[in-house]
């Protein structure tokens, strides 16, 4: 294979939204289902509590790429006057509703939402490292916000230094696709520089408030306009 062809190859792994549905992983993504007992998850929302700060109280939140929906309970508890959750990840979807029926996870994307739903305040846990098009996605996600919304993101962090169960990478636009293992399941994912995403976000408004390294390989951004 050439490098050019591995390069695509690995570009749509990363982007694919059924990477999530193979059968390998069907362990893995149907028992993530809350922070209890899930160490990255707990990580993950103790790091987007602190970014989005007193944020959630009265907030119409949308986890974008919510996976099983384990955030939506815990922004309901810190305020939030709702919460929906998207995943193109059927197994995800169902795994989280099995857990909670009372969870409004959708499956899908951003098309999983109702024409009038608008939304004050976004998440996107580490999900955003599977869209292909940011500037794509940030200008249809434009749509569905409300005049002062805010976007909490964690991202991965781009580096030189290899990450966690990096077995493979190769340079992309605007960055590189990596090739991870978690307990001898792969996963692919796109990582960008910060920068990236702000230059993405503020074509429609976007400014950063705030731009955290929460550690080697994970950074947290808060835009809003």
């Amino acid at each position: 294979m050439s490098p050019n062809s591995n390069m695509v190859s690995l570009f749509t792994r990363a982007t694919d939204p059924n990477q999530y549905d193979r059968d390998e992983l069907s362990g893995w993504t149907e028992t993530e289902t809350s922070i209890t007992g899930a160490g990255s998850r707990a990580t993950h929302w103790e790091r987007l509590r602190s970014l989005v700060g007193d944020g959630w109280v009265g907030a119409r939140m949308l986890d974008y790429g919510a996976g099983t929906g384990w955030l939506l309970p815990e922004a309901m508890r810190l305020g939030a006057r709702r919460a929906v959750g998207v995943d193109p990840s059927i197994r995800s979807v169902r795994a989280g509703r099995r857990h909670q029926p009372a969870r409004d996870l959708r499956h899908g994307c951003l098309d999983a939402l109702d024409a009038g739903e608008t939304f004050d305040l976004v998440c996107a846990v580490l999900s955003l490292c599977h869209v292909a098009d940011l500037d794509g996605f940030f200008h249809d996600l434009a749509r569905k916000l409300r005049p002062e919304a805010t976007v909490a993101l964690l991202v991965p962090y781009a580096t030189d230094r290899r990450h966690a169960g990096e077995v493979a990478r190769t340079t992309v636009d605007g960055g590189y696709a990596v090739v991870r293992r978690y307990r001898e399941l792969e996963v692919v994912d796109l990582v960008r520089s910060p920068e990236s995403f702000v230059r993405a976000a503020a074509r429609v408004g976007f400014v950063p408030r705030r731009v955290t390294r929460f550690s080697a390989s994970t950074v947290g951004l808060l835009l809003a306009r």
